[in-house]
């Protein structure tokens, strides 16, 4: 900007990149922001359909109401996650994108078959407790031991409700996001269904599965995660997974499947007992809800 100043000034106006500074930063109040990432998809597309030039006015109307319950819902979702009551706990967990090893400065590491570490986290409490290792519980393993499915995520689960002390608890939350493959799923459900029924506690009444709209997911989880690549942006080797366990047991309580627990095959158990979903006498529909006196299909 400054040289764009002094390339349109004549000789004796042009100024010092110092006083150009000096003068932008105290006459001007404007500010600049870093560039967003992980937007949600439906806010961007709600915002560029409001920018439309050929809409009409109870489209655009339709479209604002739209945007306003998306963002409400969302509200909703981290009051739920804020929420703090003695007769309640909250689980909330999430996968961690794939580790790749070995990690090393070889630029033909980039060409070559990696193999993946995989991170399950569960976080107890609500969003506004302080991460620790008390609270903070790591699954880890490799895919040349266990795949990345419902099985594996259900076992961790399971083996954490297990160990998890409820006194003067009724309501159990477990809160993840809504990806299909790990989280919301029959597997999940039966799991949860069967540890309540032979391994909760009598004081345990009710346990409630919370899946946020998508954009909108940011959980407990996730703070770990930044933690943890935070750490291995200044770590330039790692070739070994127990390396990759030391770091993250710096963040949390470090499990592993087949020495600290079982991976038990859920989807085989739950096989006996359920119907697949396509044989469910019931289908899940679309809600409608009212919002300012128009009717929103949620």
């Amino acid at each position: 900007m400054w040289r764009m100043y002094n390339a349109g000034q004549e000789e004796s106006t042009k100024v010092t990149h110092s006083f150009f500074r000096m003068i932008f930063n105290t006459r001007f109040n404007i500010g600049f922001g870093s560039p967003k990432t992980d937007v949600c998809s439906k806010c961007l597309e709600l915002k560029e359909r409001l920018k439309a030039a050929n809409i009409t006015e109870r489209e655009k109307q339709k479209l604002l109401t739209e945007y306003r319950v998306h963002k409400e819902r969302s509200k909703a979702f981290f009051s739920l996650l804020k929420e703090k009551r003695e007769d309640m706990l909250t689980l909330s967990f999430d996968c961690q994108k794939n580790f790749a090893l070995p990690k090393i400065p070889d630029q033909s590491v980039y060409y070559s078959r990696q193999f993946y570490l995989y991170n399950f986290t569960i976080v107890q409490g609500s969003s506004k407790d302080a991460l620790t290792k008390e609270n903070v519980f790591i699954y880890t393993w490799g895919e040349h031991e266990y795949p990345k499915g419902s099985n594996e995520i259900a076992s961790a689960l399971f083996h954490r409700l297990k160990n998890t002390d409820f006194t003067g608890t009724t309501v159990l939350r477990c809160v993840a996001d809504g990806c299909g493959g790990q989280n919301k799923n029959t597997t999940m459900m039966f799991m949860l269904q069967y540890w309540f029924a032979k391994h909760a506690p009598n004081n345990l009444k009710k346990i409630e599965a919370v899946f946020p709209i998508p954009g909108h997911s940011f959980i407990p989880p996730d703070r770990v995660f930044a933690q943890i690549e935070k750490k291995l942006k200044k770590i330039e080797t790692l070739v070994e997974p127990s390396e990759f366990d030391n770091i993250l047991s710096e963040s949390g309580t470090v499990f592993k499947p087949g020495r600290d627990y079982a991976d038990h095959d859920w989807k085989k158990t739950s096989s006996a007992f359920l119907k697949p979903p396509a044989q469910w006498h019931f289908k899940f529909a679309p809600t409608l809800e009212i919002f300012r006196n128009e009717i929103i299909r949620c």
